[in-house]
């Protein structure tokens, strides 16, 4: 494959469809339990369904543990969201949301376009309202190696 046509390739075409995915009724400890392997979890509506609500990622819920996390301030109001204030019981409470998405049929320069104007590192691929997959910066560097590089390098 052409490294100028890289960018016209389908996101269905490189994206994960291993999914870490947890239900938003799950408690904050199950949550815990799950980022200590992975780096993000969506949260889908209920055991084995594949609607998608929201992501938890371990650079998110870090913030969380921390007791007045940065910048959650409004001015003349104090609205910290913290685990040790016990607020927070479930993924859904802890979740960020809405979740960007794209369709399959995407092209990868375009999703790619998603990713760095949100700031995200995470984009679900949704088909029919579920969540189908994942396009990560690792997943769309593997792919390129892959398909560009992978014949021509030994090492």
């Amino acid at each position: 494959m052409s490294e100028l046509r890289f960018g016209d390739v389908a996101v269905s075409e490189v994206m994960n469809t291993e999914l870490p995915v947890i239900e938003k009724g799950a408690g904050v400890c199950q949550v815990a339990r799950m980022l200590r392997r992975a780096s993000h979890l969506w949260v889908v509506e209920e055991r084995g369904s594949r609607v998608v609500l929201g992501i938890v990622t371990v650079h998110q819920f870090m913030d969380l543990l921390s007791p007045i996390p940065e910048g959650e301030y409004a001015t003349g109001v104090i609205k910290p969201r913290s685990l040790y204030l016990g607020q927070l019981r479930t993924a859904e409470e802890v979740m960020s949301r809405p979740v960007v998405s794209c369709g399959p049929a995407t092209k990868v320069e375009e999703a790619l376009e998603l990713l760095r104007e949100r700031d995200i590192r995470r984009l679900a691929v949704v088909e029919g309202g579920e969540i189908v997959g994942e396009l990560s910066p690792k997943g769309v560097i593997a792919a390129y190696y892959i398909a560009s590089c992978g014949m021509r390098d030994s090492s």
